[in-house]
């Protein structure tokens, strides 16, 4: 299996992983499955500035992860929100954690500090995922959610960063070098069972 930067060729599989998830479950709250077109134009507000990674088996996309921006007023800068979502078969092969670690290393290097992710509830699988990471629940959304026929709770899990100084301005993950970028990838694919 291979860990590399996503680019807008990936959209359609991308799409194709994260399909499933829209029609079949309450992990997303999206309700349709966005054209390819529209996916592609998603993915253009998050290359180059966040993180936007694939895992491939036998050049097949089979899972994927990115960060981007939490909240548009400028004190967030310094925070992401993260999602992943993996193939079904590939569940349990370790896809989510690599892909998760290595957008999160990537994001320490731009100079992020806090790193949040939004759970559906109960998903035991994603909620395990982030623990063994270092997240943290932080709180809970009551009924948030409404799909399929239910209200869902949402988690609020996050990571922060040690260091109460003042923060520099962020580095966009373009211009973090490919080798250092190249050197995260194959340390976390190598994690991958």
């Amino acid at each position: 299996m291979q860990i590399r930067k996503a680019v807008l060729d990936d959209a359609e599989a991308i799409l194709s992983v994260y399909a499933p998830y829209i029609e079949n479950t309450t992990i997303t709250f999206e309700y349709d499955v966005p054209s390819v077109r529209d996916f592609k134009k998603r993915m253009e507000k998050i290359l180059g500035t966040y993180p936007y990674f694939v895992c491939e088996k036998n050049s097949k996309v089979v899972g994927y992860a990115y960060g981007c921006r939490f909240s548009e007023r400028a004190a967030y800068n310094w925070d992401m929100e993260l999602s992943v979502y993996i193939k079904e078969g590939f569940k349990g092969k370790g896809i989510g954690k690599a892909l998760y670690s290595a957008v999160i290393e990537a994001g320490e290097l731009m100079g992020i500090r806090n790193f949040c992710s939004r759970i559906t509830s109960p998903t035991a699988a994603s909620e395990s995922l982030h623990k063994k990471i270092g997240f943290e629940l932080e709180g809970v959304l009551k009924k948030s959610g409404y799909k399929l026929g239910v209200w869902k709770d949402v988690l609020y899990y996050t990571k922060h960063s040690l260091s109460d100084e003042p923060p520099e301005e962020l580095t966009p993950f373009n211009n973090l070098s490919d080798k250092t970028v190249d050197e995260i990838l194959i340390k976390y694919e190598k994690t991958i069972k």
